[in-house]
């Protein structure tokens, strides 16, 4: 018997142990790195393995100086995290000041390693959290954060679970999205370059509120976004402190931009005092049904009601809801219901709106947005490949826009793409499609419950691919949400946008634009700084903006008349465009053509030699002694034309004060001139920073100095060593007075000045 008995108890723990065996290789089949794998942005959404856009939920870490590994984060707190509360995701948050970083580099690096491989035992993705806060300027931290990401890369590069968070919180004065962006430039390659597939977030201004809690707004993003692919944008809030602003920014933002919720609380903005669920789960709402993914502040006993655990609790457990906060258990809930339902590479995929809700009718829908479910469900799409390779992962052809945004390209006849609307009246409404071509006789037409709505809509000849005309027909729809489709029927055009508008009120006119300077057909030569000139006018509402574009390359825009902006030549013949857009988001474009012949040297200025009394008035310039000089503005714009040599520009005893030098009036060699383009500042005029945008084709040396309006200097930057690409160099103004400044930037020593103005 005592045989028997030994015999049933080995079989008894060998079955059980088989049953934990089986019951953890069923958790790490579920968990949400298994399900997901790698993760990617597609359009503005954080996307998976299968291009399937999801939302991950979970915790941030407080710092982890204070509450770190062997503190609150030890093997069971986040085995509750992971198994109990079902998180996805663990933000790891590494202060950088503060007793952080600085203080051991290599002691805090070991622990975000522990930490890592801790939250990918569980299947939990892993968000490094660079926690910079004060300062607030993320490039004051540049070479830490350099170190720190190449050794966090290097380490984790072959894990699939790996999301960087290069900036925190950038706040204060003069920390504009600019002065993020440059940060964001030489931090995103450091990481990209070693680990290439991860997504990237980027902290955005007025800490990580699109400049709500700061100074700046939304647009400055929209208007000078990342140039890198996988990068995610971040939006940070405290339920109790902010409300509707901050709900309709983040509501905003994520309609336009990949955002990512990397820290919030239901209390205020200390992360303390009392808690407001209702504004909270407004906030979580939206993200649930825009699938924005989040992680919440912290995941540690701190003393505020923003810490979900009880104060001791980390020093021993246990990690039960009874020794729960009550924001601690109200976010376990959020986190953990409704069950995650990720999106595979099955067969059973439902269609969904783009960006989560259904376009309103009246009102317009941009063609890339097509609805969510893939091939055959949301599209069908005859290519094995996104052919334009932007905006989204799918195989549906985008292509950058020369009108700003996107457009659908490389159609072929059968292809259809799918748009989930919400009808506000069922009425006949008037369509107006935006399209191109190169000839004519293409078509396509709109269909609603398999039925054609439209009949056939032509598409003319607009003389080039992204020359787009507007088409106008009528479409016949009922009210409520529906799915409505566009069906081509012919090869060969572009499609930009599509407005849905009541016919009952009175149709929006389009706004006009011509540009006026550059004439159509005129050369120049490389290295001359063109203004290029547009007058735009709406007569049934306000133009909102005009954006210039060289080659359909966005330069610049200006949103008040005149509309201007400069662009220094290079060798080639060009397409200059000027967009209007107006209030009801209309568009026209203006075109010339220009030809920009290589500088062989030894030229001579396009300006007229100085002579004494030549009657000259503020802003003429003349060559004079081998350089360009510019008359200043009054009150000394009369020693210009004064008949004493002592104001002889660059040659007389006192001609700085009547004259600013503009540069060199010999024209320099092709290899001088043409290894970089300057763009006129914007904005202009401006609060307190501007910027300059600059493009190398080689590393070079750039300086700046900043000249009052009667020639005294009041700021100067000296040389920094800049590489080969697209830079943003902002120029602070903060603490000068308001009026006209002149900004002479020097590149490799090559002058340029240009006028800039203080509001």
């Amino acid at each position: 018997m005592k045989t028997q008995y030994i015999r049933t108890r080995y079989f008894v723990l060998i079955l059980s142990f088989f049953w934990t065996l089986i019951s953890f290789t069923t958790i790490a089949q579920e968990t949400p790195v298994a399900q997901n794998g790698q993760l990617k942005v597609c359009g503005t959404q954080l996307c998976n393995q299968y291009n399937k856009p999801i939302q991950l939920r979970g915790m941030s870490t407080h710092g982890i100086q204070w509450y770190g590994w062997g503190n609150c984060l030890t093997e069971s707190s986040l085995d509750a995290l992971a198994y109990d509360w079902d998180a996805d995701i663990l933000r790891i948050s590494l202060y950088v000041q503060e007793g952080g970083y600085e203080t051991d580099p290599v002691g805090f690096t070991n622990q975000v390693n522990r930490l890592i491989e801790e939250a990918t035992a569980r299947g939990m993705y892993a968000l490094v959290d660079w926690h910079q806060l004060n300062p607030g300027d993320p490039n004051y931290n540049l070479e830490n954060a350099k170190r720190f990401f190449t050794d966090i890369a290097n380490q984790h590069k072959n894990k699939n679970n790996i999301i960087y968070d290069v900036c925190n919180e950038p706040n204060g004065s003069g920390v504009t999205w600019n002065r993020i962006k440059t940060y964001a430039d030489q931090i995103i390659p450091v990481i990209q370059s070693i680990d290439n597939d991860a997504v990237v977030l980027v902290g955005t201004h007025g800490w990580s509120t699109f400049g709500v809690s700061g100074q700046g707004n939304l647009q400055d993003v929209i208007n000078n976004p990342l140039q890198f692919d996988n990068v995610m944008y971040t939006f940070h809030f405290y339920a109790k402190s902010h409300g509707e602003v901050y709900l309709n920014r983040l509501d905003e933002a994520s309609s336009q931009l990949p955002v990512f919720v990397t820290e919030f609380g239901s209390q205020e903005a200390s992360g303390d005092g009392p808690n407001d669920f209702v504004m909270t789960q407004r906030f979580i709402d939206l993200m649930q049904q825009k699938k924005i993914s989040w992680t919440s502040w912290n995941y540690s006993d701190d003393f505020r009601t923003g810490a979900v655990w009880q104060s001791g609790t980390c020093s021993g457990g246990p990690w039960t809801t009874d020794r729960l906060k009550s924001a601690g258990s109200w976010i376990r809930d959020k986190i953990k219901f409704p069950a995650d339902n990720f999106p595979g590479n099955g067969g059973n995929d439902t269609q969904s709106p783009y960006a989560g809700t259904p376009r309103n009718i009246p009102g317009k829908i941009e063609a890339e947005n097509y609805d969510l479910g893939g091939q055959n469900i949301a599209f069908n799409e005859l290519s094995d490949s996104n052919e334009g390779g932007e905006y989204r992962n799918d195989a549906v052809d985008i292509e950058v826009c020369s009108e700003g945004g996107y457009n659908i390209g490389w159609i072929k006849t059968g292809e259809w793409l799918e748009y989930t609307v919400n009808v506000e009246t069922a009425k006949t409404y008037t369509l107006e499609s935006r399209v191109a071509a190169i000839s004519s006789g293409r078509k396509f037409h709109i269909e609603v419950d398999e039925q054609n709505s439209s009949g056939q809509i032509d598409v003319p000849n607009t003389g080039g691919w992204q020359n787009w005309q507007t088409v106008t027909t009528s479409v016949t729809l009922n009210k409520g949400v529906q799915v409505i489709r566009v069906v081509m029927d012919s090869d060969d055009f572009n499609l930009n946008y599509l407005i849905f508008k009541n016919e009952e009120n009175p149709s929006n006119q389009s706004p006009t634009v011509v540009i006026t300077s550059p004439q159509q057909g005129t050369s120049y030569t490389a290295g001359q700084t063109l203004n290029i000139s547009a007058n735009a006018n709406d007569i049934d509402g306000n133009v909102t903006k005009v954006e210039f574009f060289v080659d359909n390359t966005k330069i610049s825009e200006d949103i008040s008349s005149p509309y201007t902006t400069d662009w220094t030549a290079i060798t080639g013949n060009h397409t200059i465009r000027a967009v209007a857009i107006d209030n009801d988001d209309a568009i026209t474009s203006s075109t010339v053509d220009v030809i920009v012949q290589t500088n062989t040297g030894g030229g001579s200025c396009d300006v007229d030699i100085y002579s004494q009394n030549g009657n000259y008035a503020a802003g003429n310039q003349v060559q004079n002694n081998g350089s360009i000089y510019e008359c200043k503005p009054w009150p000394f714009s009369g020693w210009c034309s004064g008949n004493s040599s002592a104001y002889a520009p660059g040659t007389g005893t006192h001609w700085e004060d009547a004259w600013i030098i503009i540069g060199d009036c010999t024209a320099r060699t092709a290899q001088q001139e043409t290894y970089f383009t300057l763009t006129r500042n914007y904005p202009n005029p401006f609060d307190e920073v501007t910027n300059f945008r600059l493009e190398l084709t080689k590393s070079s040396t750039v300086a700046f100095t900043i000249y009052s309006h009667i020639g005294n200097v009041v700021k100067t930057q000296s040389g920094i060593k800049m590489k080969a690409g697209i830079h943003d160099i902002p120029i602070n103004f903060s603490g000068l007075k308001e009026g006209m400044y002149f900004c002479k930037i020097l590149i490799d020593g090559k002058e340029m000045i240009h006028k800039v103005i203080k509001e």
